[in-house]
Protein backbone atom coordinates (compact mmCIF):
# COMPACT_ATOMS: atom_id res chain seq x y z
CA UNK A 1 0.00 0.00 0.00
CA UNK A 2 1.10 3.47 -1.02
CA UNK A 3 1.71 6.30 1.24
CA UNK A 4 -1.43 8.20 -0.50
CA UNK A 5 -3.50 5.09 -0.03
CA UNK A 6 -2.87 4.60 3.71
CA UNK A 7 -3.16 8.96 4.21
CA UNK A 8 -5.90 10.68 2.35
CA UNK A 9 -3.99 11.11 -0.81
CA UNK A 10 -4.59 14.89 -2.08
CA UNK A 11 -4.64 16.03 1.55
CA UNK A 12 -1.41 14.50 2.86
CA UNK A 13 -0.17 16.21 -0.21
CA UNK A 14 -0.98 18.96 0.03
CA UNK A 15 -0.16 19.56 4.19
CA UNK A 16 2.91 17.49 3.23
CA UNK A 17 3.80 20.23 0.90
CA UNK A 18 3.17 23.34 3.21
CA UNK A 19 4.96 21.28 5.95
CA UNK A 20 7.97 21.00 3.86
CA UNK A 21 7.95 24.42 2.43
CA UNK A 22 8.12 25.92 5.75
CA UNK A 23 11.17 24.07 6.96
CA UNK A 24 12.72 24.64 3.73
CA UNK A 25 12.65 28.43 4.30
CA UNK A 26 13.94 27.89 7.53
CA UNK A 27 17.11 25.64 6.74
CA UNK A 28 19.99 27.76 6.44
CA UNK A 29 21.20 25.37 3.54
CA UNK A 30 18.01 25.47 1.26
CA UNK A 31 16.71 28.90 1.97
CA UNK A 32 18.20 30.43 -0.98
CA UNK A 33 17.58 28.14 -3.43
CA UNK A 34 13.71 27.95 -2.17
CA UNK A 35 13.80 32.17 -2.48
CA UNK A 36 14.66 32.32 -6.49
CA UNK A 37 11.17 30.53 -7.48
CA UNK A 38 7.55 31.42 -7.00
CA UNK A 39 5.68 30.16 -4.36
CA UNK A 40 3.31 29.40 -7.22
CA UNK A 41 5.15 27.76 -9.21
CA UNK A 42 7.30 25.50 -6.67
CA UNK A 43 3.77 24.29 -4.77
CA UNK A 44 2.33 23.28 -8.61
CA UNK A 45 5.53 21.24 -8.92
CA UNK A 46 6.49 19.97 -5.53
CA UNK A 47 2.99 18.94 -5.62
CA UNK A 48 3.46 16.88 -8.55
CA UNK A 49 6.81 15.78 -7.40
CA UNK A 50 5.32 14.32 -3.86
CA UNK A 51 2.36 12.76 -5.58
CA UNK A 52 4.77 10.46 -7.62
CA UNK A 53 6.73 9.85 -4.93
CA UNK A 54 4.15 8.74 -2.88
CA UNK A 55 2.86 6.15 -5.47
CA UNK A 56 0.34 8.79 -6.94
CA UNK A 57 -1.03 9.19 -10.38
CA UNK A 58 0.84 12.42 -11.50
CA UNK A 59 3.62 12.01 -13.10
CA UNK A 60 7.13 13.74 -11.98
CA UNK A 61 8.56 16.18 -15.07
CA UNK A 62 11.21 17.54 -12.43
CA UNK A 63 9.71 20.75 -12.83
CA UNK A 64 11.36 23.45 -10.71
CA UNK A 65 12.78 20.84 -8.36
CA UNK A 66 15.00 19.61 -10.90
CA UNK A 67 15.91 23.06 -12.51
CA UNK A 68 16.92 24.21 -8.63
CA UNK A 69 20.97 23.36 -9.18
CA UNK A 70 20.69 21.69 -6.25
CA UNK A 71 24.09 19.75 -4.92
CA UNK A 72 23.77 16.41 -3.42
CA UNK A 73 24.39 18.38 0.26
CA UNK A 74 21.14 20.15 -0.63
CA UNK A 75 18.95 17.08 -1.76
CA UNK A 76 20.04 15.16 1.15
CA UNK A 77 18.55 18.16 2.99
CA UNK A 78 15.38 17.92 0.84
CA UNK A 79 15.06 14.03 1.42
CA UNK A 80 15.70 14.54 5.27
CA UNK A 81 12.76 16.82 5.46
CA UNK A 82 10.45 15.49 3.14
CA UNK A 83 11.21 12.11 5.88
CA UNK A 84 10.87 13.96 8.88
CA UNK A 85 7.45 15.43 7.23
CA UNK A 86 5.87 12.49 6.58
CA UNK A 87 6.70 10.79 9.45
CA UNK A 88 5.48 13.15 11.86
CA UNK A 89 2.09 13.07 9.23
CA UNK A 90 1.70 9.80 10.19
CA UNK A 91 3.22 7.44 8.03
CA UNK A 92 4.74 4.15 9.02
CA UNK A 93 8.60 3.96 9.02
CA UNK A 94 8.58 1.57 6.23
CA UNK A 95 6.30 3.58 4.31
CA UNK A 96 8.87 6.93 5.05
CA UNK A 97 11.41 4.66 3.98
CA UNK A 98 10.03 3.14 0.97
CA UNK A 99 9.88 7.53 0.34
CA UNK A 100 13.29 7.54 0.75
CA UNK A 101 14.68 5.00 -1.71
CA UNK A 102 12.32 6.43 -4.11
CA UNK A 103 14.02 9.78 -3.55
CA UNK A 104 17.43 8.34 -4.19
CA UNK A 105 16.58 7.35 -6.94
CA UNK A 106 15.27 10.02 -8.36
CA UNK A 107 18.90 12.30 -7.14
CA UNK A 108 20.38 11.74 -10.90
CA UNK A 109 17.34 13.40 -12.59
CA UNK A 110 17.30 16.53 -10.07
CA UNK A 111 20.80 16.86 -8.65
CA UNK A 112 22.95 18.05 -11.66
CA UNK A 113 26.08 15.71 -12.32
CA UNK A 114 29.39 17.04 -12.95
CA UNK A 115 30.55 16.18 -16.99
CA UNK A 116 34.06 15.21 -17.32
CA UNK A 117 36.27 17.12 -20.40
CA UNK A 118 37.84 14.33 -20.85
CA UNK A 119 41.19 15.46 -19.92
CA UNK A 120 40.03 14.61 -16.09
CA UNK A 121 40.73 11.52 -14.59
CA UNK A 122 43.30 8.72 -14.40
CA UNK A 123 46.52 9.40 -16.57
CA UNK A 124 46.54 6.90 -19.94
CA UNK A 125 49.68 4.59 -19.76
Amino acid sequence: MSGSEQVDGAGLVRTAMTVLYKRALKDPLLRPYFERITVEDLRHDQRAFMSSVLGGEEVLVGGSLAGMGLTDEAYDAIVEHVRLTLFDLGLSRDDVSTVGKVLEDLRPTIVPQPVLSGREGPAGP
